[in-house]
């Protein structure tokens, strides 16, 4: 076989799984298909590639994003993670409606590749050392500095870290004050959950549609 017929053969099944997932996480209005492309190169020569097109309204088809072969494929996995994430192994269907309420499409251009990255600019990083985590403690309304690519100080992120440990199966939750260091939880679970609670004093031009990915 071709190597495009390798790759159709390849995404197509991910395609069809992925616009079953956003039926899942109601987002019915997200639709994906593959499809091909062909660059004409400066010799002259014309290259086909296999794409991906993202609808984020499928009764729109002409407004769409392309996502080359392997950028599908990062989304493709990003679009799991965050399926896996709200599903969990043993959610009910109650508990799996309260998750679904709560979801947040802030980060969909980004998670489910509805744009592309030029539409996005790098405000900064915000960074968190785990010497806390080592000594399992938990960090609740802390303000730490968003730094850009130059060493400024760009802005400030509000944030919380939470620490549950459960036993081995993951389902008993323990007394994690009766446990001094990482190395006491050997052959247990330990959720680390981390709350971005909001950013403040960004750059007033970079004020819309603000991510965070990590």
């Amino acid at each position: 076989m071709r190597e495009i017929d390798l790759k159709l053969a390849e995404i197509v099944p991910k395609i069809a799984e992925v616009n079953n997932v956003c039926q899942e996480l109601r987002r019915g209005d997200y639709f994906y298909e593959p499809a091909i492309t062909t660059e004409v190169l400066n010799d002259g020569r014309k290259v086909s590639r296999v794409v991906c097109k993202v609808y984020p309204n499928k009764n729109n088809k002409d407004v769409y994003n392309i996502l080359p072969f392997d950028k599908f494929e990062d989304t493709y996995f990003q679009i799991k993670d965050k399926y896996n994430n709200i599903m969990g192994d043993d959610i009910d269907e109650e508990d799996l409606l309260e998750e679904l309420k709560k979801d947040n499409y802030e980060a969909d251009g980004e998670i489910f590749g509805l744009s592309s990255d030029n539409d996005w600019q790098l405000i900064g990083y915000m960074y968190y050392f785990l010497v806390s985590v080592v000594n399992l403690v938990e960090t609740k309304n802390d303000d730490t500095p968003i730094i850009d690519n130059k060493g400024s100080i760009v802005g400030k992120m509000n944030y919380s870290v939470g620490l549950d440990l459960l036993d081995c199966d993951g389902k008993r939750p323990l007394n994690i004050l009766k446990y001094n260091t990482l190395g006491d939880l050997v052959g247990k679970k330990l959720k680390f959950t981390l709350d971005l609670k909001k950013a403040s004093d960004l750059p007033e031009k970079l004020c819309n549609e603000v991510m965070c990915r990590y």
